[in-house]
């Protein structure tokens, strides 16, 4: 009888997920080749992959298995679809899983969860991220492959097979930059936690791969002239910046994303830290819920939003107080997160201080006058994390399905 159960939650589950790749892959129907993809359609058909890779290595672009990857879709629009679609799947039952205590089993809620935090991305980051052919290449895909890569270290995989597709897998992730800089911060911490349970012959070939990686794009002649073009095109006074305006630029970047109204998942972290500390039914945190519970209605109802705020006017006296606000809500979600989500507290604070510095390193960026919405989907995935790290810490049967309500809720608002 048991054996009868299990199997049919296997089928369930199967179902479930199948359905929910047609969804998205109705979804991604939308991308249609325009802007870059005409142009690199055009020269996927006339070159060889290869000539083209070597040709952009040295003049334009150090991403070899990212480039790879699109001259050798972008004329397969079908199959690329059907792939996105399928990476996106992946990204979403990894989350769900990683999300998990140790030895864990992974339920439909926790996938359910996951599925309506993704669609709870905000349209204006997807278009550029998922939807535009290009910008799938190079941020959908990279953070798939970041997720796989990282997932042998919460995933016991039974074949060897699933370990080296994770250590090919992490090593695309390493010629994204915003997804290198992540890598190079928590993957010696993975290694640390791995050590006490396994060997480190697996995580150490992963490591040499990684570096490796990490290498051939540092040393690629196309960083210097790509960077200095772009200096060129859209950030002219870029060497008269001190560090001082280049710190200041990303933190206008970070403001950007979390406190616009559109943000559904940041208020939906903050709703649920708010009914986490409620839980805990005492003086002091029944007033750090209130508390919470007003930021995130401040946010979802767009007060602070910053998004006109750049450094030459970042401080005004007009502007100044919207950035004193904004900065001491993000500096006290890190706190309260770390004291808050007890045995997640940890990774939940480090994860939301990640998703900052992603963006805030944006400022070093010569694009980052010009920088799109694209730029913020690592972060928001980030947050999605810590959503998914929240809801697992109620302990309450209660707590959990107000919070999948509250998920539900803030998922039809924002459709």
């Amino acid at each position: 009888m048991k054996t009868t159960k299990i199997k049919v939650y296997q089928h369930a589950l199967l179902a479930y997920c199948f359905i929910y790749t047609l969804f998205y892959y109705n979804f991604i129907l939308r991308t249609d080749i325009n802007d870059d993809d005409h142009g690199f359609s055009i020269l996927a058909s006339s070159k060889s992959v290869f000539s083209i890779l070597l040709e952009r290595y040295n003049n334009w672009s150090a991403r070899l298995p990212i480039d790879w990857a699109l001259f050798s879709l972008i004329n397969h629009i079908e199959m690329l679809r059907i792939i996105s679609a399928l990476l996106m799947l992946i990204s979403i039952m990894i989350m769900a899983k990683i999300g998990l205590k140790d030895n864990t089993e992974i339920k439909n809620e926790h996938i359910t969860i996951s599925c309506l935090l993704f669609l709870c991305i905000p349209s204006y980051i997807m278009n550029d991220s998922v939807w535009w052919v290009t910008g799938s290449f190079n941020y959908l895909w990279p953070l798939a492959m970041f997720l796989i890569g990282i997932s042998r270290f919460f995933i016991n995989y039974k074949h060897k097979l699933l370990d080296v597709a994770c250590i090919f897998a992490s090593g695309f992730a390493m010629f994204s930059e915003q997804l290198a800089l992540t890598t190079i911060i928590i993957f010696p911490l993975l290694i640390k936690i791995k050590k006490t349970k396994k060997k480190l012959s697996i995580e150490s070939i992963q490591a040499l791969f990684i570096a490796a990686c990490l290498l051939t794009q540092l040393l690629s002649p196309s960083n210097e002239i790509r960077f200095s073009a772009e200096v060129l095109r859209g950030f002219n006074d870029y060497y008269d910046k001190t560090i001082f305006d280049k710190i200041s630029l990303g933190t206008s970047l970070v403001l950007c994303y979390f406190f616009d109204g559109r943000n559904v998942i940041f208020s939906i972290l903050l709703a649920m830290l708010s009914l986490l500390l409620y839980e805990k039914r005492n003086k002091p945190n029944l007033m750090l819920s209130l508390c919470t519970l007003a930021m995130s209605i401040l946010v979802f109802t767009g007060i602070l939003n910053t998004s006109q705020l750049l450094p030459d006017n970042a401080f005004d006296y007009i502007n100044i107080y919207k950035i004193i606000i904004s900065l001491l809500i993000l500096s006290f979600v890190c706190i309260v997160l770390f004291f808050a989500a007890e045995e997640n507290g940890v990774r939940a604070s480090f994860v939301f201080m990640l998703s900052i510095l992603i963006v805030i390193i944006l400022g070093y960026s010569p694009t980052s006058y010009v920088e799109r919405p694209r730029v913020f989907y690592f972060s928001a995935v980030s947050c999605i994390y810590i959503v998914i790290l929240l809801y697992n810490s109620f302990n309450s049967l209660t707590s959990r399905i107000i919070s999948f309500l509250m998920i539900a809720a803030f998922f039809i608002i924002d459709m």
